[in-house]
């Protein structure tokens, strides 16, 4: 991640088991735009979905060189769902 003022607060297996749940919170009080990058996003086929905190889509997005951009709020919650 590229921001200092967001944390990764939970990994775990999306609800519906297709995919993984990151769980991200800004503590910092800014909004910002994160930059998550991991060889796991390398695959043309990931796509990921910021979802509400019960993971029900919100918004759908293309991984982009390996990497993805989420739109946090400061002081907020966001759960991202990535699938393959």
């Amino acid at each position: 991640m590229d921001k200092p003022n967001v944390l990764i607060q939970a990994v775990k297996p999306a609800e519906d088991g297709r995919g993984i749940v990151v769980r991200l919170r800004e503590v910092g009080g800014l909004d910002a735009e994160v930059k998550i990058s991991s060889p796991l996003l390398r695959s043309e086929k990931v796509t990921f979905i910021v979802t509400d905190i019960g993971e029900s889509p919100a918004n759908t997005y293309t991984v982009l060189k390996d990497s993805i951009y989420v739109p946090v709020k400061a002081f907020g919650i966001h759960t991202v769902v990535i699938r393959e």
